[in-house]
């Protein structure tokens, strides 16, 4: 009894400490949700501005309707300068950081590729609060994001 009695409090006091462990952290992990759900919508996005430009090629443009050829154009060109400008402003920063070229260019390079935010969440969770560069890279998402949801 008193063993089974033990394991319950330990992992009522483990889920207690977790829970309180992701409350004060709940900044960094909520950052990565709204970063992958943000990615999935644009990706999702110009799928279907791409299937619905094929779709009018293929079957004529109806008058007064959108050309969605250029509409999913214009949606890819504002993604990739997005990731163009969030890379250049990552080397940039980096320069109090780090001293190495190649270091700061691996971390643009992951940037451009949406994988430089994972690095700073794992920074930010193992000293317990947000970095500096993840609160640009925030800022930058929610400046740069915000423009292809404005061309909906």
């Amino acid at each position: 009894k008193c063993g089974e009695f033990c394991y319950i409090v330990w992992r009522t006091h483990f889920f207690r400490e977790w829970t309180k462990h992701l409350l004060r952290l709940r900044t960094v992990y909520g950052t990565v949700v709204i970063y992958i759900s943000d990615y999935v919508t644009d990706i999702t996005i110009l799928v279907q501005w791409c299937v619905s430009a094929r779709h009018q090629y293929e079957n004529g443009r109806a008058a007064g309707e959108v050309d969605m050829v250029l509409m999913s154009s214009l949606f890819l060109g504002v993604i990739v300068f997005s990731k163009i400008v969030t890379a250049i402003t990552v080397y940039r920063f980096q320069w109090s950081f780090e001293t190495r070229r190649q270091t700061k260019l691996m971390y643009a390079m992951l940037q451009f590729w949406d994988v430089y935010i994972f690095r700073e969440i794992y920074e930010s969770h193992v000293n317990g609060a947000r970095t500096s560069r993840l609160q640009l890279l925030s800022n930058l998402e929610s400046v740069l994001e915000a423009a292809p949801q404005m061309m909906l």
